[in-house]
């Protein structure tokens, strides 16, 4: 009864929790356990701020989407199913195969039939240009100017005129001048000979615009600033044919004749007696000249130089 009594009393003494040895064990052990703690709860903190990212990126996402949506298929009461549409999506790349494959069998006709016939003719070439215009044809008042010389006269008889004509302009309107230049038969060294009043001096040789056209010309191209396909319109309302081409032509010869005598005096008197002189440069596309063979070439940078002087 004793012994059984003793081995009793040893189990549940042996049972029985053991406590710390002594208080630095307990404190060791409950700082580790707050350290623990400390580790998760900031792992818990770092894993839930990732999961608030993710769900906003998701919400993002899900906006973008239905933005997309909206854009792509238009209003939800006015759009069908996807299913449908993708439906309808094949069935357009249906048909156009189909056309792609009767246009290919067109094309291949067509150049069957090419094939077969015969090639065309080269075409003709271009007319040579047939000179100045034909001022003879004009509806335009025309004036009259017979040139003749007293001391041929004297010597020989009158036996025709040379005629030539230009395009004259006076205040209202244009007309054509016919100048006629007499013509007479002489008697030199028991010869017949035929000799002609000398042609008076005019601007530019064989030229289509009499002085008078051309100053109308420069005063309506540089003091009214009025274009030349302008006066090109303006001049075949008034029954006249009077191409922007030639004007160019004509302004730049004029330009050139003016620069050369009139521009260039004017330059000299300037530099030797004004007091004050400066220049100003504009900045102007130039067009170069045709190359045989070739295509045209890109414009060129030039410059007008506007010169100013002031006298004393």
């Amino acid at each position: 009864m004793n012994a059984h009594r003793s081995w009793y009393v040893e189990e549940v003494v042996s049972e029985a929790p053991r406590l710390p040895q002594d208080v630095a064990t307990l404190e060791r052990e409950v700082a580790e356990r707050d350290a623990l703690i400390a580790s998760l709860r900031s792992t818990i903190a770092r894993f839930e701020g990732q999961v608030a990212a993710l769900q906003s990126a998701l919400v993002n996402h899900a906006t973008e989407i239905e933005l997309l949506k909206r854009r792509l298929f238009g209003p939800r009461s006015e759009r069908g199913g996807t299913s449908e549409l993708q439906l309808l999506l094949g069935d357009m790349l249906a048909q156009q195969a189909a056309l792609q494959k009767q246009l290919d069998d067109a094309l291949a006709k067509k150049r069957e039939g090419e094939e077969a016939k015969p090639p065309p003719p080269p075409p003709a070439a271009r007319p040579k240009p047939k000179g100045r215009r034909d001022l003879s044809a004009s509806s335009l008042p025309t004036i009259m100017v017979d040139l003749t010389d007293p001391e041929l006269a004297k010597k020989g008889r009158l036996i025709g005129y040379d005629e030539s004509r230009q395009l004259l302009f006076e205040r209202g309107g244009f007309k054509v001048l016919v100048k006629r230049m007499a013509k007479y038969e002489l008697e030199v060294a028991g010869k017949t000979t035929v000799l002609g009043t000398p042609a008076p001096k005019t601007l530019f040789a064989r030229g289509l615009l009499h002085t008078s056209a051309l100053a109308w010309l420069g005063v309506q191209k540089f003091s009214l600033g009025t274009p030349c396909y302008r006066l090109e319109q303006d001049l075949r309302d008034q029954g006249q044919s009077l191409d922007r081409g030639t004007m160019c032509r004509n302004l730049e010869e004029v330009g050139n004749v003016l620069g050369a005598t009139v521009v260039h005096a004017m330059m000299r008197d300037a530099a030797e007696h004004c007091a004050v002189l400066s220049t100003d440069a504009s900045g102007a596309a130039i067009q170069p000249g045709p190359r045989e063979g070739a295509p045209k070439r890109a414009c060129k940078k030039g410059h007008f130089c506007f010169w100013t002087w002031t006298y004393s």
